[in-house]
């Protein structure tokens, strides 16, 4: 069914690996090598949790020389090339594979068969790691795979996920939440914390979910020396760092009041649990309340199993609000999409996720009700404005004389006159400011595209100089009055000619 599965074909530009490596030196700890066991070897994470590996559990499924062929493939990810939860993706995904297809014999290649029958009944993402997995065992030139399947993982494309869009239009629970929402939610983090039912550690992890939408494996990669409560800062750790280790690269962020308390409670309750000062590198989630007395462990706790635990007793205070919708993606789209509906600039928005670069930002920002309403009212006070910026009226041609002479409005030369003012002169911002007050006379033959021509010139060079938007924008409204007048007259002329 899954093609000539039992058989073992070697190209001619493939070899097979040296032999295993003894020891291997790992990403996230680049400090030690550990020795290679395939029966099993914990291999610590950034986070400071060990995994696992149990290389040889697919003895079972693949034949001796295309185990050891596989083998060669993780190993050589795991020195130094790929990060250890990356390795861990790649192994499970594999032999969960395997497993499902339910082989008769061992097998000896992949084949395309098998491959595709497998990604019948995959997530797309689930299916990007299968094949990230194979594109690298490919470019190790090392056999094992067979050429049909390596052509297609070489030539065709990793399949499309669904947009952030597409699946908040099938699951409500993973738009963003409104800003009343959040409120309820801060709130009743805040009931929780008063009434004793969370202790410090507890209260921080939501403050530092709700208001700065970490993801778990930042959390886990906080550290006491990460905190500068003078400061009101936080030192962030940026994961998803190609081939480097997370902690490699940190970016400090001002904290709001309620998280700076919120650090500052738990600091104060682990030095009291430790009866000492807290070493630099202690772990900032560390604190095990599984006994009866809560004590400092020297590695980080489950983050995930954290969340999962204590997030019941928030929803169970809040109407329409479900234990699972309150998950760490969910509220980085919150954030991001609020921060766009003030208008903040992408440079900010990159910050804000914590991210290396701005690509990936249009995932978590994203267009709900919610936004596209504040998006109206903010912008309806500018549209109103600009539409109606002109307030003043036109004067049908010959009755210019109507205007005294003091009351004149003159051009910026000072050679010709725009209109007259129906009450005293201000002389405020004349005479582009007289576009927009009520006051304002305009004449039908007055020089108005002059006034235009010079505005939008003033606004042009504003750009080239890129000044900031909001001073770029100022006189938008006065420009709009203008051509709105020169519109009118216009019409006024057209009229006369048709009598």
């Amino acid at each position: 069914m899954y093609g000539p599965y039992t058989e073992f074909v070697v190209g001619s530009d493939e070899i097979f690996p040296n032999d295993l490596p003894t020891h291997i030196r790992i990403i996230d700890d680049e400090s030690r090598l550990i020795r290679v066991n395939l029966d099993g070897m914990l291999l610590p994470t950034t986070g400071g949790i060990e995994i696992a590996f149990r290389l040889r559990d697919v003895e079972d499924l693949l034949t001796p020389a295309t185990a050891t062929i596989y083998y060669a493939v993780v190993l050589n990810a795991l020195d130094g090339k790929r990060k250890v939860s990356t390795g861990l993706q790649w192994f499970s995904r594999f032999e969960r594979m395997l497993r499902r297809l339910n082989l008769a014999k061992r097998a000896a290649s992949i084949t395309l068969k098998m491959y595709m029958e497998e990604a019948r009944q995959s997530s797309p993402n689930d299916l990007k790691t299968l094949r990230s997995l194979l594109r690298y065992w490919i470019r190790l030139g090392y056999p094992g795979i067979a050429p049909d399947l390596k052509a297609h993982i070489l030539t065709s494309q990793s399949p499309k996920s669904a947009t952030s869009i597409e699946i908040q239009a099938r699951k409500t629970h993973e738009r963003p939440f409104t800003i009343e929402k959040i409120r309820a939610i801060h709130r009743q983090v805040d009931d929780l914390y008063i009434d004793g039912k969370f202790n410090p550690q507890q209260n921080l992890l939501w403050r530092l979910m709700i208001s700065e939408a970490l993801r778990p494996s930042q959390m886990q990669l906080l550290r006491v020396k990460d905190v500068s409560l003078s400061a009101k800062a936080l030192a962030v750790p940026l994961v998803k760092l190609q081939g480097k280790p997370s902690r490699s690269r940190m970016m400090n962020v001002t904290v709001s009041e309620a998280v700076h308390v919120a650090l500052r409670d738990h600091l104060a309750w682990m030095e009291k649990l430790s009866g000492s000062d807290l070493p630099p590198d202690q772990p900032l989630f560390c604190v095990n309340i599984n006994k009866q007395a809560p004590f400092l462990q020297q590695r980080t706790i489950g983050i995930t199993s954290l969340i999962v635990r204590t997030r019941g007793r928030i929803t169970d205070h809040i109407a329409e609000l479900r234990d699972l919708d309150l998950f760490t993606r969910r509220f980085k789209h919150t954030k991001l999409t609020h921060l766009a509906i003030l208008g903040a600039p992408l440079e900010v928005l990159r910050q804000a996720a914590f991210h290396t670069t701005s690509g990936s930002l249009t995932r978590y920002v994203n267009l709900t009700d919610e936004m596209a309403d504040a998006f109206e009212r903010q912008m309806d006070p500018h549209f109103v404005l600009v539409i109606n910026a002109f307030r003043g009226s036109v004067l049908d041609a010959g009755t210019e004389k109507s205007i005294p002479e003091d009351k004149l409005i003159l051009n910026a030369e000072l050679n010709d006159s725009l209109g007259g003012c129906g009450d005293e002169l201000c002389g405020v911002l004349a005479p582009d400011g007289c576009y927009i007050c009520p006051r304002f006379k305009a004449f039908v033959d007055g020089p108005h595209d002059q006034v235009l021509a010079k505005m939008e010139k003033a606004r042009e060079r504003k750009v080239l100089m890129l000044l900031p938007v909001e001073t770029i924008q100022r006189d938008d409204n006065i420009i709009s009055a203008v051509k709105q007048v020169m519109e009118i007259c216009e019409r006024r002329r057209e009229n006369e000619c048709k009598e």
